[in-house]
């Protein structure tokens, strides 16, 4: 269960409740819906975890790349991003099958091949 959230619709507080359809969340206090991408929840997580490698701070960045990946895993993108940082972790293994699962989603991911034979 939820915490109880902010009802603009309402101005007052009301129970959160939560599904998910067909990669949307839906958000709804009871009265009003609200529908967040799933696809944009990854995004944003992606630009953080961009950021992070940015930094050098691979762990972080390898985090938020599989916090994006288990809102949105049809992005192949966010598997080569994982796989970037977990070169840098040489985590080996994890940078084989991210490599191999964006291949799977885009055979032309020339970065994939690239991790792969790195």
């Amino acid at each position: 269960m939820l915490p109880p959230a902010f009802c603009l619709h309402t101005g007052s507080f009301r129970k959160l409740s939560v599904t998910v359809r067909n990669d949307l969340v839906h958000l709804s206090t009871g009265s009003v819906p609200i529908f967040i991408a799933m696809a944009h929840l990854a995004e944003a997580l992606k630009e953080q975890g961009n950021a992070r490698f940015k930094e050098g701070k691979y762990t972080e960045a390898e985090s938020l790349y599989t916090r994006a990946i288990l809102r949105y895993s049809k992005n192949p993108l966010l598997f080569t991003n994982r796989a970037n940082a977990r070169l840098k972790l040489e985590q080996w293994d994890g940078v084989i099958d991210d490599c191999l699962r964006s291949i799977d989603l885009t055979r032309t991911n020339m970065k994939a091949f690239f991790y792969l034979g790195w």
